[in-house]
């Protein structure tokens, strides 16, 4: 009993200590102090391991690491790692404008636009060289006539007609007050 106050039943009680035990950094020393007040069981029964869970907690354990090591270079330098990992291959890029085996691999589609332009293409310098030749063709006929260094007319040139005058647009907005001021 202290000052008069009944304590047989209370669980709990505080703990009293000096100043000098916070400035503990060890977790041996507060343990060794804890050994010394002879709390030590009464703290193992709170606190587990995550080999051994609290006989004061229910489902509780410590979590568990996951990685033991937690340096990246050192683990992707272990060998076990190193034995998983395949070689690294060099691979060579190539230009899919210069090669066409690439370029069919990234756009199928490339192979049907190749061979439409090469037809196209085709067509058109077909149509070309026949233009080319019937305008061979009547140069040689207009030599014939007579008339040197004339080059033959092909379709009809347009003439002017006389006398003919083109409308004007009518005015609109600002232009036409402009025009009804000077008028009046």
């Amino acid at each position: 009993m202290s000052k008069g106050q009944c304590i047989e039943e209370v669980l709990e009680l505080a703990l009293v200590v000096e100043d000098k035990v916070e400035g503990y950094k060890k977790t041996k020393e507060a343990a060794l102090l804890f050994k010394k007040l002879k709390a030590w069981n009464n703290i193992k029964k709170v606190y587990c391991t995550w080999q051994k869970a609290a006989s004061l907690k229910s489902n509780y354990n410590s979590p568990m690491h996951k990685v033991l090591n937690t340096d990246p270079s050192r683990i992707l330098k272990s060998s076990e790692i190193q034995r998983a990992l395949r070689a690294p291959r060099r691979v060579l890029k190539k230009n899919p404008l210069k090669n066409p085996r690439i370029m069919l691999k990234l756009n199928p589609y490339a192979k049907t636009v190749r061979q439409s332009t090469i037809l196209r293409q085709a067509k058109n310098h077909k149509l070309w060289v026949d233009k080319a030749a019937a305008a061979a063709a009547l140069e040689a006929t207009s030599n014939e006539k007579g008339v040197p260094g004339k080059k033959p007319v092909i379709g009809k040139k347009r003439k002017k007609a006389v006398g003919v005058v083109k409308q004007k647009k009518p005015l609109v907005g600002k232009k036409f007050c402009s025009y009804q001021e000077t008028s009046s």
